[in-house]
Formats: structure tokens, sequence, C-alpha cells
């Protein structure tokens, strides 16, 4: 391995190797620039430049550019997460990407069905569809026979963030030999883990042991800003809020109400219930008298059953309550078992109701909220005249009951999961859609009298639909998750927008209900975990003054963190740069291009760091390192190279021989330690629990091999190690452990064919990025040294 001592790199004696360290080349700055570009960049793959064209679709050069970045990363990794913001077109770089294989299947929500098979036909590149609520409810032999695929695109893919849901697990069954793109502006919704169970779908286990920098590399991530000029995406405007008064009254009815009896099979989730109450309060009073009226049902379910001494169950209660307001005659006998406290429970379940309905008709029943906010958004209709709004609401009771109030307007339009409805009656989803949006939908203009020009929806329209007709966004409550504001603003913020801006107005909860519920504060707190590890888009939250936060977490006015994915799209726009400096540093390029000593050049910066190509078995990586008092420090994150990146100057300055010497010092003592972990067949984040169980069974199995058998067994058990260092994706790990978990049978025959087992498993399902060939590759191909006045 050629990994010497400082003496060695600068033409001294080595250290005593076979390989002597070559001295570095000195060279211009442009011209370690542009080696340091194509090194990082790479060759691209035949397939990457099959052009623009995606059957009637042109792709821009930004989704080009993503298509390549995606190919690149399921060539090494299997796998790849898309999660641009909304309306940079993911969808069809997720096209282009399938056109490279043979078997591709979307798994996505049901809702977005008509959109890929539009999209598919767009493109003339249709794809067989699977619902994420079909993976859920059927096994996947019943998917219609596609349980096997090259290529499996999972789109809004933050909804199978959740790894002990049926869901996850059979998708990543259904995952176990493909690759996987996943597609999502949101990949993290309320903490850390959700954007790594998604990683671990095609990286496995390893995923949950990563580094915020070491996360970075496996998501494609770009924000508005870096679409191609030209693109037509509107910018948007910090939200203005929309503040209505709550009345006190109903407030303290709500937190005073008597906790519900809950089902025989249920626990008491009183506090809950009570906070879900003010939820629907905030967003709505139509939300929550709808909700009190459900209580009362159940109520009246309760009531009845516990009079005949029985005790309903959950489902037995779900069978009897059949709607809002209706409660389905049945024979309690017949439903429930005898309960001994069906008695003592009574008095409660009637005092809940009494407190409900006096709620409902008191303080409530007096409530305005509603009417007041149907004139707001009259007043907004007025303010943006001949603009389209789109209004949002978690609670389908919101959209009703602002419908309600509205009735006598004209281009108003309800959308919920139920269906849609105008002035004159329902509507299919699509046709409403088309009236609102027939620009974004390809559709022909509706006459005048069907326009739709206010369009109050539920949040199952906040994902995978296109509102570009639309230029106005109204959040008429506050999601659990900045995720469900962010794509809201993305319907209408898209590619090919004919609006310069787009405005959004918030709706917050009342004073008092903030105190209960602590919404802002939450969205916050999620807001800065999703800045630092995948990014937000923009300002999507006011600067509440409470919680004192801008858009990502941070003081307001302040710009939003660089998270490490955006950081790796920041750093690739350098690289691009640096690659088309001059045509004169070809003869450079092919010059270092065979084995010989790095290029190195010196440019002056207000900082002593340094910028290094190197090679490690096989991988070219993007080595930083900063001087400080305790000496240089080397990293891999794309945000430290991006600013050593940003500071570096353009003019050649003279080398400082010493702090050369320490840097080609550092970088190759760095490569020796990561090349030996990685012959070694260890993972940067140590072993693994699969890894550890797999060895340890391997390692009973030899010792208990009889004499005459060792030498099959020792052979076995070697391909076995092997197979417990590859990668697997989650699905693999997951057969992987059922095979662990097989009793043994603690004979040499049992053992031989568990070794057997694992052996043939790896060479079907496992695969390792690294380069077997290159094993003993470590070298420094190109460093740019950044010298302060003080250099070192």
């Amino acid at each position: 391995m050629p990994v010497n001592d400082a003496k060695g790199a600068n033409g001294a004696s080595g250290s005593g190797g076979d390989d002597p360290s070559p001295m570095p080349r000195p060279a211009s700055a442009s011209s370690v620039r542009t080696r340091i570009a194509a090194l990082m960049l790479g060759t691209a793959a035949a397939d990457d430049d099959a052009g623009d064209a995606l059957g009637d679709i042109v792709l821009l050069p930004h989704q080009l550019d993503a298509v390549r970045r995606v190919r690149a990363l399921l060539r090494r990794e299997r796998g790849a997460l898309l999660a641009d913001e909304t309306g940079l077109g993911k969808t069809f770089v997720a096209l282009a990407v399938a056109r490279g294989y043979g078997r591709a299947l979307v798994v996505a929500p049901a809702a977005l069905a008509h959109m890929w098979r539009d999209a598919g036909a767009r493109a003339g590149c249709a794809i067989p569809f699977v619902s994420l609520e079909r993976l859920s409810r059927r096994p996947l032999d019943a998917l219609d026979g596609r349980t096997s695929c090259d290529l499996v695109i999972v789109d809004e893919a933050h909804h199978v963030r959740t790894p002990s849901t049926r869901r996850y697990q059979r998708l990543a069954a259904l995952t176990l030999d493909a690759h996987v793109l996943l597609l999502s502006a949101t990949p993290l919704h309320n903490r850390p883990r959700d954007l790594v169970a998604l990683l671990a779908l095609f990286i496995g286990e390893r995923a949950y042991s990563l580094r915020e920098h070491q996360l970075g590399p496996l998501v494609v991530r770009r924000r508005l800003a870096d679409a191609t000029p030209g693109a037509s995406i509107p910018t948007a405007a910090a939200p203005l809020e929309l503040v209505l008064p709550g009345d006190p009254a109903v407030l303290d009815a709500l937190l005073a109400l008597p906790s519900p009896v809950g089902a025989h099979d249920a626990g008491d989730g009183g506090v809950l219930l009570t906070l879900g109450l003010v939820r629907q309060w905030s967003s709505s009073d139509g939300a929550l008298r709808a909700a009190l009226r459900r209580r009362l049902a159940r109520a009246a379910a309760l009531e009845a059953a516990l009079a005949t001494g029985h005790h309903l169950s959950g489902a037995e209660l779900r069978a009897w309550c059949v709607g809002d307001d209706a409660v389905q005659l049945a024979f309690p006998e017949l439903l429930a078992p005898a309960a001994g406290d069906a008695a003592a429970l009574l008095p409660a379940v009637r005092e809940h109701a009494r407190a409900v309905r006096a709620l409902l008709h008191g303080p409530l029943g007096a409530s305005t909220r509603d009417a007041q906010r149907a004139a707001q958004l009259r007043a907004l209709r007025s303010a943006h005249p001949g603009e389209k709004i789109v209004a949002f609401t978690q609670f389908a009771d919101t959209v009703l009951a602002l419908r309600r109030e509205m009735a006598g307007d004209s281009g108003v339009a309800a959308l919920t999961g139920r269906g849609a409805t105008v002035a004159g009656g329902a509507l299919s989803r699509a046709e409403v859609l088309a009236r609102f949006a027939p620009i974004a939908l390809g559709r022909a203009p509706p006459a005048d009298a069907e326009r739709v020009t206010l369009l109050i929806a539920s949040d199952l329209l906040s994902e995978g639909v296109n509102l570009q007709d639309a230029c106005v966004v109204v959040h008429l409550d506050l999601p659990w998750t900045p995720a469900r504001l962010e794509q809201r603003l993305g319907r209408v913020r898209r590619i090919g927008s004919r609006h310069q801006r787009v405005a959004s107005y918030l709706c917050p909860p009342p004073v008092g209900a903030e105190v209960v519920l602590g919404l802002e504060r939450a969205l916050a707190r999620k807001l800065r975990s999703a800045g630092r590890l995948v990014g937000v888009a923009g300002m999507i939250l006011p600067s509440f003054g409470a919680a004192g936060v801008g858009s990502a977490g941070a003081p307001p006015g302040a710009p939003n963190p660089q998270s490490a994915p955006e950081a790796e799209s920041a750093l690739r726009r350098h690289l691009l740069a640096w690659r088309c400096v001059r045509a004169d540093t070809a003869a450079s390029d092919e010059r270092c291009a065979t084995r010989g000593g790095p290029l190195l050049a010196a440019v002056r910066a207000p900082r002593a760091a340094f910028l290094a190509a190197v090679y490690c078995q096989g991988e070219a990586l993007l080595v930083s390192g900063v001087s400080g008092a305790a000496g240089l420090t080397l990293s891999l994150d794309a945000r430290a190279a991006c600013r050593v990146a940003a500071e570096s100057g353009m003019g050649d300055v003279a080398v400082d021989a010493d702090f050369r010497d320490r840097v080609l010092w550092e970088l190759r003592l760095w490569l020796s330690r990561r090349a030996a972990r990685t012959v070694l067949r260890l993972e940067p984040d140590g072993a693994r629990r699969l890894q550890r169980a797999i060895l340890a069974r391997i390692a009973a199995a030899t010792t208990r091999a009889p004499r005459h058998q060792r030498a099959t067994i020792a052979a076995l058990a070697a391909r076995a190690r092997l197979a417990a260092t590859a990668r697997y994706g989650a699905g693999a790990e997951a057969v992987l452990r059922l095979l662990v978990a097989t009793p043994a049978r603690g004979d040499a025959r049992g053992d031989e064919a568990w070794l057997r087992t694992i052996a043939a498993f790896a060479d079907a399902h496992g695969h390792d990025a690294r380069a077997e060939s290159a094993a003993s590759t470590a070298r420094v191909e190109a460093v740019l040294l950044l010298q302060s006045e003080a250099p070192g």
C-alpha cells in the first residue's frame, strides 16, 4: 500500500515500504481544480447521455443532472433518495431513470395513480403501479405477480418511514433484489429516524449508525433556486398570519370535559382525546362540532350496552356507530360479553355526554368563528382579483363547514376524500380539478359559469397534484409536521407556473389553544431537525414571536442552514464550474491520469486549509482540511468542503514547503487508516449487530467441526464470512435474520448445510460497492493548498 511518511513524499527516503510515494507535481491552481473536478464528477456512463427527450417531455438541465446523480447512486449503492424541493420535476427524473431498467414498478399512495399514469403516457414510459394502501392490505403474492423487479420507485416515500408497519416490511421484501429510488421532498416528518429508516431500505442496518455527513451522499437534494434559469418557478413570500380570536369559554369547556369512557379493550386516552378536540377547534368550529357529535354517538352506544350490563370493544363500537350523527340499533347482548363494572361506568358515560351537549348548545353554539374565517377568505379573493386560491386543512369537517358558510359565493369548490362539491352539486375529483387548474392539467378552459377560483381542500390534495394555475395558498390550520406545510405550498410553486410570485397565508391557533397544543414550538423543533438533515423549502412559517424562530428554527432573518444533501449539490456546482475553467488544462489532466505524483498548487485564502482528491480502495473521495490550534482537521463532510472551496482564491501563490509536507503527511496517515479498515472489512460505524450474529454462528460451526470435515467447513466458513460483510438492504437483512435465528442442529451436517445456505444467499443478494480489484489502492491525486498570510 503506497502510504509513506512526509519525507518519502518529497523525494527523500521512505519509511521502508516497497512502493515509495512519488513526489507531488507542481501545477497551476486551475489545473488542480480541473483535476479534482474530473476525479470527483467521474466519466458519465453511456446511458447517462441518452439525451434530454422523454416522450413529448424535454428534460431541463437540472433534471438531467439529477438523472445522472441518481443513476450513479443506484450503481454504487443500489438505491437513492431524490429529495428535491417540490416543483422541480422528480416524477420525470424517475421516469428517465426507469428507461434503463427492464422491469420497473411504482409504489405510491393510491391518490397518485392517475398522475403516474398520465406522466408515464407523456414520457412514453408506462410503468405498473401498486398503491401503498394495497401493499398494506395484501401479501406480496397478490400483487399481480409483480414480486420481482429491477427497479422500485417509491413516490411520497415518507409514507413508509415506520419499519414496524406491514407496509414497510412488505416494501422491503419487494426490493430484495431490486434497485430502490425513493422520491420525497419531505422525507423527515417528525424525527431523524424517519430519514434513516428510508435509507435503510437499500443500505440496511448500517443506516442507523451513520453520521449526518455520511447520510448526505445518499440523498440528491436541490432547492428551487438550483433550477435551470428560465424554468418559470415563482418566488414565495413569507406567509402572513390571518388571526381570529377564539372564545375562551369554548377552550375552558373543552378542558373541563369529563374523561370519556372508552371501549373495554382501550386504555385511558383522556388527555390525548382532549388535545384532539383542541386541534379540531383550532381548525374550525365545524370540525369541533362534528367531533363532539361523534362523541355523543359513541356515548349513546356505550350507554345502551352498559344499561344491559355489557361493555363494548373498540371493534364493536365501530360496528355500532355507523355515521357522524347516527347510532345503529343492535342487541348488545349479542355483541359483547357481560361486564362486571357496567353499573359503575354508566354514570360516567352519561356525565360526559351531558357536558358535550352543554358545550355544543352553549359557547360553541354561539360562536361565529367560521363565519369570520369565510369573511377572511372573501377578503383574500378581493385582495387577489382574478387569481386562484387553494386553502388547505387537515380536517374534512373544516372543508365542509367553510363550504356551508360560502354556499352563496360563486367559484367556490370543496374537495375531501369523499369527493367534491360546488354550488351546483357534487362533482368528481377530476372534474373539480379541471375547473380549477386546467392549464396545469392540460385541459380546455371551463365556461365562465363553471370556473373554480377558490378551492377548499383537505390535505389529501397536498401530495402529487399540480396546481400551478393558483398563486395563493392558505393554511387553514397548523399540522403536526412542517413537511405538510411545504407540501401544500409545493402544489402551486412548480415548474411551468405562469406566476412570478406565490403568496401564502397562515391561520394560527386561537390564543390559549397554542398554550395547550404547543404547535408553534413543536413545528420549530421539527424544522430545525429537517433543516439540518435534509433542508427545508424557504420561509414556510412566519417568524413567530413566541417561538422566535424563522423557517428552520433559526432567529428571524437568519439564512436557512445548509443540510448535508444540499451541501453535496452545492459542492457539485463548484466542481462543475472547475471542470470547465480552461481548455489548456487538458494536457495536465492527461499527464496526471497516469500513475504519478499528485498535482499540487497553492492559492491565497483567509485561513490555512486544503482540498484533496484521493483514491481509497477504488473510490474517489474529496477530503477537506482546516488548520487550527489542534492541528489539521480532516473531513469528508461536503459542508466543510464547500466552505473551503468558497474561500479558495483564484491566483496562484508560491507553495509553502512546511505546510505542503504537513498536509501530505496527514493525508497519507488518514488514507492508511481508512484503507486498513476497508481491507479488514470493517464499516466506519463499527460492526453491525447482524454481522456479529452471523460471525458468531460461523465460529460456533467451525469449532464443532470434526477433524475429518474441518477442511470442508473451513472453506464454507470463509465464503460465509464474506457473506457477513457484504452489504444488503432491509429486505435481505430480514431474511438473513431468519436464517441466523434458525435453531442449529449441533452436528457437522447441519452446520455444513447452514453455511452453504448463507453463502448462497450472499451470492444471490449481497453486494459491495468497493472494488475488490482495487483493494490495495490508496493514493493522493491532487491537492489544492489554501495558504493564509501565515501558512500552517
